[in-house]
């Protein structure tokens, strides 16, 4: 059960590179060209903490993409993405030596509608709302699984901007049958439709507020259809210049056809919470501009003395930084947010201008009981991550990651071996 939990779990691997650099291209005439290059190159010890098991791998994706303007207000978005992945990997993601090659981006976007700050896009395209904790990728890279940046969905989005308020509606639908993980290490695979409502809120003495209205219908023998509401805050405190407090919460309602985890003839109401509360203070006076961040992370499981079902739906979530959402590196693969309790320490600076070193401290227990009388710790993890910025146009980083199970882990995978993770990537844009 553990080993088809892992093939399913890398489908939806963190893009690690996504949010690092934006895309350029030289515009000529209406048509602009842009395009990335990742390079990332890993060491995996110890798969589910046995010494019998390694990955050595690299990962390469390449993007080629086309801005092309049809009229003042028409465009047109292109991008295909190539992925390989060479060397030994299988016994990490189970996949080996592959090549794949797809159209990630095909749409239309129709801009200042009726002489307003209203767009329409449609066709296959990205949904990031908030920070992608409820809803981000629907899509499934099958090459390049660790490092996968392919994040569309097909679908139909309205959005209008103004000076403060920006509001978005959509529809979508995922592309490929996707794993739904609706509870711990049982994943479900199937297509979801998405809609809802995202509202979100900047201002200079307030911070960033955002809330969302998101209802999934899942063709998976889960069924696990969702209806969850998102609220999430940023809040800079202006009378203590470097400290922020950051957050969200999420209450999903619905219903699935499961019941411990396991597909049931019956059907059970969801009620779930799941969300991080953040603390962070950065010394802005100093030269290395040290900050620390301080962070608990909560997705409910299922309590099996109720009639109810409370484990918590993932939906799409998607990774924006390293240790944020996925949350942490190797723990990631054996627990995928959902009946997980996580306290989180980081520290970091940076060396140089264009450095920045971090060092993330993780320690998981679940929310509910998975093996009787093994309890709820089930492991810590370290990760150290150095960036370098080298240009705009240019970033290469290293991480260092290690973790030890704990005694929910090894009663559950039967072996208590340390994992260690080494890797170091290229990221280079045009």
């Amino acid at each position: 059960r553990f080993l088809q939990h892992n093939y399913y779990a890398f489908y939806k691997r963190p893009s690690l590179a996504a949010d690092y650099i934006p895309s350029f291209g030289n515009s000529r005439d209406k048509v602009e060209f842009y395009g990335d290059l990742w390079v990332f190159a890993a060491h995996h010890d110890n798969p589910i903490y046995n010494d019998e098991f390694r990955a050595t791998f690299v990962e390469t994706t390449a993007r080629f993409g086309s801005r092309i303007q049809l009229s003042q207000n028409t465009q047109l978005n292109l991008r295909a993405v190539l992925g390989n992945v060479s060397g030994d990997s299988e016994e990490l993601t189970f996949v080996e030596n592959e090549t794949e090659t797809l159209l990630d981006l095909w749409n239309l976007e129709f801009n200042n509608l009726f002489g307003a700050p209203l767009t329409l896009t449609v066709g296959r395209q990205n949904l990031q709302l908030g920070d992608g904790f409820v809803v981000w990728d629907g899509a499934v890279d099958r090459a390049t699984v660790w490092t996968a940046e392919v994040r569309s969905m097909e679908g139909i989005k309205l959005q209008h901007k103004g000076s403060r308020l920006t509001t978005t509606l959509f529809s979508a639908r995922t592309v490929r049958d996707v794993y739904i993980l609706d509870k711990f290490l049982n994943p479900h695979y199937g297509k979801s439709s998405l809609h809802g409502a995202h509202f979100s809120l900047q201002t200079r003495s307030h911070g960033l507020w955002e809330l969302g209205f998101f209802s999934r219908d899942d063709d998976s023998i889960a069924d696990a259809d969702t209806k969850a509401i998102s609220l999430r805050g940023v809040l800079p405190v202006a009378m203590i210049p470097g400290l922020e407090f950051a957050g969200e919460v999420v209450h999903q309602r619905g219903h699935t056809r499961l019941n411990a985890g396991i597909p049931a003839g019956s059907t059970q109401d969801r009620r779930a919470w799941g969300g991080h509360i953040d603390l962070t203070y950065t010394f802005t006076e100093s030269r290395f501009k040290p900050h620390i961040t301080l962070r608990e992370v909560y997705f409910s499981g299922d309590d099996p003395s109720t009639s109810a079902y409370e484990g918590y739906d993932p939906l799409f979530v998607g990774w924006a930084d390293w240790g944020t959402w996925y949350v942490s590196s190797i723990t990631v693969w054996e627990i995928f947010n959902t009946n997980t309790r996580v306290d989180v320490i980081e520290g970091g600076f940076h060396p140089s201008t264009t450095t920045k070193a971090r060092l993330q401290l993780f320690d998981f227990d679940l929310d509910r009981e998975w093996t009787a009388g093994a309890g709820k710790q089930w492991s810590r993890e370290a990760n150290f991550i150095l960036d370098w910025y080298y240009s705009p146009k240019k970033a290469f980083g290293l991480a260092v990651n290690y973790a030890w199970p704990e005694n929910a882990a090894e009663a559950f995978v039967g072996d208590d071996d340390g994992r260690f993770e080494v890797m170091v990537w290229a990221i280079l844009s045009f």
